[in-house]
């Protein structure tokens, strides 16, 4: 199967956002139902990366990635992220997509792909 690839963000040299604050203005909210965002990041500081998932009216949820471990400094790493464009409630409640640093510094590095899946 060719997998559809819909570019969402490319950052470079992003200022330090501050610990534990959205590194990006806009969250991101996925185009297709079900699918996977592939996340490039590379820190100028090591630090633990989190995406963050905020439904519509609801409460932010914090989910740290490499296994909660820092990322190490000026290291290229890629992840992939399930997520849903809503909850598939009779009533959709959005859900939208960021991401954190734990210790604060800048992003050299920061690019997502929404990506379909099987």
């Amino acid at each position: 199967m060719d997998s559809r690839v819909i570019p969402k963000t490319v950052k470079i040299a992003l200022a330090a956002p501050g610990a534990n604050t959205a590194i990006l203005s806009t969250a991101l909210t996925p185009t297709l139902y079900s699918s996977v965002f592939r996340v490039g990041v590379r820190l100028a500081t090591a630090s633990v990366f989190n995406v963050t998932i905020t439904p519509t009216g609801g409460a932010k949820i914090l989910l740290k990635l490499n296994d909660a471990a820092a990322l190490t400094a000026g290291a290229m790493k890629t992840f992939y992220v399930p997520v849903r464009k809503h909850d598939g409630a009779a009533t959709p409640v959005a859900n939208a997509y960021n991401f954190e640093v734990e210790t604060d510094g800048v992003i050299s590095y920061l690019q997502v792909d929404e990506m379909e899946h099987e």
